[in-house]
């Protein structure tokens, strides 16, 4: 093989690393964002859900709470 011929090889190589580099960068990026985009969206998800059984467990504690004191003052 000459070397005119090994140049234009390692040329064409370098051109397809290089496009290859420009084809999966955006795509990898891609995937990050929407990686931490699901992360953030499901710790608010979770977040609220927490809340909410926090908000019905004490509900459902006042309303206990209250039956017991109507119970005391209808006897």
């Amino acid at each position: 093989m000459s070397d005119e011929r090994w140049l234009q090889l390692r040329r064409r190589r370098k051109i397809e690393l290089y496009l290859c580099l420009i084809v999966v960068m955006p795509m990898v990026y891609g995937l990050w964002f929407n990686l931490i985009f699901l992360i953030r969206y499901t710790t608010l998800l979770f977040c609220i859900a927490v809340l909410t059984a926090l908000y019905e467990l004490l509900k459902l504690l006042y309303d206990k709470r209250n039956q017991k004191k109507e119970t005391r003052v209808s006897k």
